[in-house]
């Protein structure tokens, strides 16, 4: 399925993918596929946008469709359709 991929003001992200926002044609059905698919096709210097340590960078939000937050720990459950928009984007510190 083709899902649209977003990075907004994710470090190194341009110089990874090529773009900022670009179609992912994905053979798996969730964020966590998606997440990993895009890692295997780019390349090891794609897990830097992605993981630290590892693990799944917990500053990085995952936002489908503009509406809904996708939780880390809930990547490998929430079911992309085909068309859905996926953006990456830093949390925002402040308070």
């Amino acid at each position: 399925m083709k899902v649209d991929v977003k990075f907004l003001e994710v470090e190194g992200a341009r110089e990874i993918f090529g773009s900022l926002r670009f179609a992912f044609d994905l053979q798996g059905s969730t964020v966590g596929d998606l997440i990993d698919e895009m890692m295997k096709r780019y390349g090891s210097k794609s897990q830097s946008v992605f993981l630290k340590g590892g693990r799944y960078q917990g500053n990085l939000q995952i936002i489908v469709n503009w509406k809904k937050y996708v939780l880390p720990e809930k990547m490998n459950e929430f079911v992309l359709t085909e068309g859905d928009m996926i953006i990456f984007a830093p949390l925002l510190d402040g308070g």
